[in-house]
């Protein structure tokens, strides 16, 4: 053993808490009050039991803290200058780390290793760098990691580690959780690093934050999975600066939506810099990127992807169609959007509000059909519909529809061409504004195959499976 390691081993199966040796020898099996803990109980009928009282001093810097979890034993270490301000309790694997509400500096707290039936909470005051060094964490129960910090928060990624988080709900019909993601997280946060991170989300998201998140980890890469809800669901705002985002979700892939606060800035807004997200919902009426306010496009790379079909809403009475991105307002001033929806009814491009494109490229595509729930009641798979006022004053923008029912731009306002490269096919015409600054041309086009498609000097590239005869092709340059 390590000089100044204090380790805790807990044999579930025997329902006891045992403390491992420290360098003194020391024991302790005395319960702490956890009563002011806003979660349940961690399932594991086993006492909560508080170690730094009978901690070794210790060798970590001031204001750090590390976790390691080594399946049911847990070794915890707290620095010196802490040890009157943190109470770090555990039942079997699942370890609480309590900051006193009265310190106010930046702690530092580690975690790596591996369990199978684990979880971290943490909750305080204090601004806090979580810093995930090769973790593996799965709590059949309830979420692996949920923190309460409500302040900012850096999640950094090691270089070099892989980290992995899985949360679970045993006796999930009797109602008794209500976590609401695999990694939960209450506070501002910021991803850094150039380690990876997988979020494994069983129960409702794999991840989501209560406050904005920042992904700034150039270099690392974040993978979020939801079969059930969505894969990363932000409030506030979501801010993509750098790094790389895979979602897969059954419901949205990333969701950002607006705070009951009318003072939070930014509220229900994306804003995208740089990095690389590719974004996918399978479920019915899915969204493969849904922000609830304005949605700015700077920079970086998007691929998105809808693959599930419109359905009646008995309740809304309405149908819900599925899109590669849905919002308020679209406002593109570079990077690159590739969109497709493959369902019946599935838009690419889906706003309530106005859009206007100055610059970067956008390819949309929709491969599927009429969603038609009666003879009154349907919606068509148009390539961009919007409830508002297009401008494409620059970049390149190329949609195609597939089916002869849908539009390829569709819109009850205007549609002004006024500088970008435009290629539009589809099976319906459509016309833009005659305030354009730009002329379009238009005429027709026949698609066996997909292929790369040129008319008048301006092309798009159609999947293989992508047939049209007859169709319609508006271009502009």
């Amino acid at each position: 053993m390590k000089k100044n390691c204090f380790i805790l081993s807990v044999f579930l199966a025997c329902c006891i808490n045992l403390l491992a040796s420290s360098c003194n020898g020391k024991t302790n099996n005395t319960p702490t009050d956890i009563s002011s803990s806003t979660i349940e109980t961690p399932s594991p009928a086993v006492k909560q039991v508080s170690i730094v009282d009978e901690m070794p001093t210790s060798n970590l810097p001031d204001g750090n803290i590390t976790v390691v979890w080594n399946e049911e034993a847990v070794e915890i270490d707290v620095a010196n200058n802490l040890r009157d301000k943190v109470k770090a309790n555990f039942a079997g694997a699942h370890v609480r780390v309590l900051i006193d509400e009265s310190f106010r500096e930046e702690v530092q707290l580690e975690v790596k290793g591996k369990s199978s039936n684990g979880s971290l909470f943490m909750d305080g005051k204090c601004p806090l760098k979580l810093v995930l060094s090769g973790l593996n964490l799965t709590n059949p129960d309830s979420a692996a990691i949920n923190i309460q910090d409500g302040k900012a928060i850096e999640v950094a990624l090691a270089e070099g580690t892989n980290n992995s988080l899985t949360d679970g709900l045993r006796g999930k019909d009797n109602g008794e959780d209500t976590h609401k993601a695999a990694f939960f997280m209450h506070g501002h946060a910021t991803f850094t690093g150039m380690g990876t991170l997988e979020i494994n989300g069983t129960v409702k998201h794999a991840y989501q934050s209560d406050e904005y998140t920042v992904l700034n980890h150039a270099g690392g890469t974040i993978k979020a999975t939801s079969d059930k809800a969505d894969a990363f669901h932000v409030k506030q705002y979501l801010q993509i600066q750098s790094g790389t985002l895979n979602t897969i979700a059954g419901g949205s892939g990333i969701d950002v939506s607006k705070t009951k606060s009318e003072t939070d800035k930014q509220n229900g807004q994306l804003i995208f810099e740089d990095g690389m997200v590719w974004a996918i919902s399978n479920g019915k009426a899915g969204k493969a990127m849904k922000v609830e306010s304005d949605f700015f496009m700077k920079g970086g790379k998007l691929a998105a992807t809808a693959f599930g079909e419109a359905y009646y809403d008995a309740k809304k009475e309405d149908i819900a169609s599925a899109a590669a991105v849905k919002c308020n307002k679209l406002q593109m001033s570079g990077g690159e959007m590739t969109l497709f929806a493959k369902g019946d009814g599935g838009k690419g491009l889906n706003t309530d509000g106005d859009i206007n494109i100055t610059a970067g490229k956008v390819h949309i595509v929709t491969t599927g059909g009429k969603y038609e729930y009666d003879s009154e009641t349907d919606t068509k798979p148009h390539g961009i519909k919007c409830d508002g006022d297009i401008t494409l004053a620059g970049g390149e923008v190329s949609v195609a529809v597939e089916s002869k029912k849908a539009t390829s731009i569709k819109t009850d306002w205007k549609i002004l061409t006024n500088g970008a490269q435009v290629i539009a096919i589809g099976g319906k015409s459509f016309k833009t504004s005659g305030k354009s600054t730009h002329e379009s041309k238009t005429g027709k086009v026949n698609i066996s195959g997909g292929g790369i498609i040129t008319f008048e000097g301006v092309s798009m590239n159609l999947p293989t499976d992508f047939n049209r005869e007859d169709a319609f092709v508006l271009i502009s340059k």
